[in-house]
């Protein structure tokens, strides 16, 4: 166990004024639901706390050293020390008395502020460390109140051996407890001095003396550190019972579920009208880039879908072309050999091309021809054929007129 001593047991001097007003309570009982701060608090009682373990333990030090002595000057020392300890004890108690309450009342205030009322995780957080502490002070009364005991019935221990060491007779539990109640035994003073004489006798009685003053002075600060600590029971017991509380945690919870799905429903609403505005968004830009990159882009469009079209014209030429000279093959391979038509110089029909081919010849080359100039973009493909390849679009762009209109 630490030796953590907290310097607010400077301002205590008197083991019997009142419990007092620690400063933590103005900061606390603000009811802010500041969690730091709280537990700020917490550490300096538990600090308190260590301090009161560490004088029980040098208390129970003493009590054993108490067994073994037999000067009443020694005795005297002892006495001395142990009451010290035991006033040190008791301001402490009263500090710790204070803070908790202080503590409690720092709940109450809490429960007032929104999102921290009664059943919140912070109301609970709170409530349980103050419940913790507490149930740990009740632990340290328990065991103040069995050393009290303990020291009581090894009293009557040593004043029973004191007492055969003089008269040679084992004293009766009636005859300890006057000797006890009264610190000297009339009849046993006379009865010690008639049979071993008074120098002999004397310096035990002195011890017997010291020792029964110690014994009484201990027992009446630890009954009074008994009552601080019964009255922190009621504490204790009041901080249980609200823990313990099954149906109103029950409610709570019911009502923090439902809280719980009006958040969820409200942040599902949240995230698509978040996903909404993001499409927006992209859309926006997109359409800002296009307007701000549109005296670049236009232009490559334009060659690009020029050169698409270039190419389906020549593609869709060289298709009619190929279905034309095969028919031709066919009709007059058995009489004049093969063909010598020239596709692109001859008058085109329905006999000597396909009718899809013939609407994409049309279409191909009234786009080709009429509306834009596609000698950059043939240049690619036919650099050499260029002239030949414009009047075979120019003669297939005739054909088609004289299918399509009547003659």
């Amino acid at each position: 166990m630490n030796d953590l001593f907290s310097p607010s047991i400077k301002r205590y001097t008197d083991s019997k004024q009142p419990g007092p007003v620690v400063d933590m309570e103005a900061g606390a009982g603000a009811g802010n639901g500041d969690l730091d701060k709280f537990f700020e608090d917490v550490e300096r009682v538990k600090e308190d706390m260590n301090a009161v373990g560490i004088i029980y333990k040098r208390l129970q030090d003493s009590n054993e050293e108490s067994k073994t002595v037999h000067n009443a000057k020694t005795m005297k020392q002892l006495r001395s020390k142990m009451d010290a300890d035991v006033a040190n004890v008791l301001k402490r108690v009263k500090v710790i008395k204070g803070k908790l309450e202080a503590l409690d009342r720092s709940n109450v205030a809490s429960r007032t502020v929104p999102g921290c009322g009664p059943g919140s995780s912070a109301d609970r957080t709170r409530t349980s460390v103050v419940s913790g502490l507490g149930k740990k002070l009740k632990t340290m009364m328990d065991e103040f109140q069995s050393l009290r005991t303990r020291m009581n019935e090894e009293y009557k221990e040593t004043v029973g051996r004191r007492y055969f060491t003089i008269t040679g007779q084992h004293a009766d539990d009636d005859t300890i407890e006057d000797l006890i109640s009264s610190g000297e035994g009339e009849n046993f003073l006379q009865k010690a001095i008639q049979e071993q004489g008074r120098g002999q006798i004397m310096d035990t009685i002195s011890e017997i003396q010291e020792r029964h003053d110690a014994v009484k002075d201990i027992e009446k600060n630890l009954i009074e550190l008994h009552q601080i600590f019964l009255d922190m029971a009621a504490l204790v017991e009041a901080q249980g019972q609200q823990l313990n509380d099954i149906e109103s945690h029950v409610a709570h919870a019911s009502s923090f579920v439902k809280r719980g799905t009006d958040n969820l429903v409200e942040a599902r609403e949240y995230q698509k009208n978040s996903r909404k505005w993001t499409c927006y968004a992209i859309l926006l830009a997109i359409v800002l880039i296009i307007v701000l990159l549109y005296p670049i882009w236009s232009p490559l469009l334009i060659d690009a879908i020029l050169s698409i079209l270039s190419v389906t014209a020549l593609q869709a030429l060289n298709l009619a072309q190929l279905s034309a000279s095969q028919i031709q093959r066919r009709s007059f391979s058995d009489h004049h050999g093969p063909p010598k038509v020239n596709f692109w110089e001859a008058p085109m029909s329905r006999s000597t091309c396909k009718e899809e081919h013939f609407v994409i010849v049309s279409l191909s080359g009234w786009v080709l021809v009429s509306l834009v100039d596609i000698k950059p973009y043939l240049e690619v493909r036919r650099k050499r054929n260029w002239r030949r390849q414009q009047s075979r679009a120019g003669f297939a762009v005739i054909n088609c007129l004289r299918y399509l209109l009547p003659t």
